[in-house]
């Protein structure tokens, strides 16, 4: 199956994921199941992710500076 998506799709889902992972990973590092550095970590992947996409999208979401 070959499913194309816009950058504006995927930069929503990453930002979705983000929503999620944080108050799923919160708990964890409440209950000791997750570190807090692991945690950051991971929400950062996502969000570095984001950066990478959003050049991509029309117009770009963070256009940038001169």
């Amino acid at each position: 199956m070959s499913t194309e998506f816009s950058p504006e799709e995927i930069i929503q889902e990453l930002r979705r994921e983000i929503t999620q992972r944080k108050r799923v990973f919160g708990r964890w590092v409440e209950q000791g199941k997750m570190t807090q550095k692991l945690m950051d970590k991971r929400i950062a992947l996502m969000e570095a992710a984001i950066d990478l996409i959003s050049p991509m999208a029309t117009p770009p979401l963070f256009p940038e500076e001169s």
